[in-house]
Parts: structure tokens; sequence; C-alpha cells
């Protein structure tokens, strides 16, 4: 995959950009672990495109590096939206047992690569890790769309954020079975491009979601009194 050769990567860079400066005029303190996400995918990215131009794609230190951005991105993932999950279950009566299941899968999530993985921490290892939480999101994912369509007071930002990012994990999964099910190396780019494509579109939902929107002029009370008043008595 080229960084820079290929347009979507620069768009991908500059709305991931975006969706930081977005946050960060306000909406980040009601959704900080999004602000923490973005700000690493966009750090991680830079730092792989840099390290990608000096040593080249093909070394050691940029697989690892690659590996283990996937790791930490998915993990940071994961726990954003199970975090989402629980604090919408604010007003639910069962809310505690619901907490008490979140954590069951979260651990259970981040010990199975332990248990299941031979040769930890490397290469290997580390995607295997990665495909884990990455699993995991996708489950938490559907039940942050159970929740959010049952819920009374839907938050449209937490509406179009989700939509968001179940397109960019779609667009994910989608590409990375057909990576594996492919056999002619010069079609790997079929995937590679709807990978990105879909990545594109779900952060645009994201800069759709947490864009900063203009308030309204206050409108002219129509209070006689107020109307009718001479104009040197409005003056403070």
């Amino acid at each position: 995959m080229s960084y820079s050769d290929d347009p979507l990567i620069v768009v991908s860079f500059v709305l991931q950009l975006a969706v930081i400066v977005f946050l960060l005029q306000g909406v980040f303190r009601k959704y900080p672990l999004i602000l923490v996400y973005s700000a690493l995918r966009f750090a991680t990215g830079v730092l792989e495109v840099f390290i990608m131009h000096t040593g080249g794609k093909g070394t050691r230190l940029f697989r690892q590096l690659y590996y283990s951005d996937r790791v930490a991105l998915n993990l940071v993932l994961f726990l954003m939206v199970t975090a989402i999950i629980y604090d919408l279950l604010e007003e639910t009566p069962r809310r505690s047992m619901i907490g008490k299941i979140l954590l069951g899968i979260v651990a259970s999530v981040l010990l199975l690569p332990f248990l299941v993985l031979s040769g930890r921490f490397t290469i290997h290892w580390l995607n295997g890790m990665s495909q884990f939480l990455y699993f995991g999101s996708e489950i938490m994912t559907l039940v942050l769309w159970t929740v959010l369509l049952t819920s009374r007071s839907r938050d449209p930002q937490l509406v179009k954020f989700t939509v968001g990012l179940g397109v960019a994990m779609a667009g994910a999964a989608i590409s990375f079975g057909l990576q594996q099910r492919m056999h002619a190396p010069h079609l790997v780019w079929m995937p590679n491009l709807f990978l990105q494509v879909t990545h594109v579109a779900g952060v645009l939902f994201w800069c759709w979601a947490f864009r900063p929107v203009r308030r309204r002029a206050a409108e002219v009370p129509s209070d006689p009194a107020f109307v009718s008043a001479p104009s040197h008595e409005l003056r403070l």
C-alpha cells in the first residue's frame, strides 16, 4: 500500500486531522476516548509514512511498528466503544449487571491471545492480537447500535459517529477477507482500494458528526412592550 501515490491516503489524513480539530473545539469533553483514538490513528499513520520513506516498507522495523500500531489502535477502539455503551446505560436499572457482562467480554478478548496464540509479541502474535481486538470491537459496535436504537433520547452526534464507524469496520472486514482469499498478487490493489474508500467514507461521517454548528442569532422577542419601547430605552 502506497501512502505517497494514493490520493485517498492523503484525503484520509486530512479528514482525520479535521476530526481532531472539530473535537478540540469542545466536544472532546463529551467523547474524550474518540479524541484519543483519532489522535493516535493520525500520529501512527504519520510515523508509519516517515519510517516507510526513510527505511523502506519491507524492513523489520516498519513491520514491527505497523503491527504494533494495529494492536494499539484496535485496543483503544475496543475500549472506546465499550465505554460509550456503558455511559449510554446510565439510566438503565440493570446497568450494574450489564457492566459486569461488558467487563467479562473485555477480559476475554484481552486474555484469549495470551492463551491461544504462540510466540508472544512477535509479528505473528501481534497480528493475531489485533484480529482478536478487531473482532471484539465489531461485537461491541453491534451492541452499541442496539443500545442506540432502543434508547429514547438518541444523541445525533453519536448516531452519526456510529454509522461512520460501522462503514469503516465493515469495509475493513470485507477487505481483509478478500486479501486472505485472493491468490492473485496483481489484484491485491482492489481490496486495498475498497479499504481506503470505506475508511474515508467513515471519517467523513465523523466530520459530519463533530463539525461545529453555528448558533443562530437570537430572535427578537415578540413582547409588544419591547417592540414599542423607544430606541434609547433599549441601550445598556
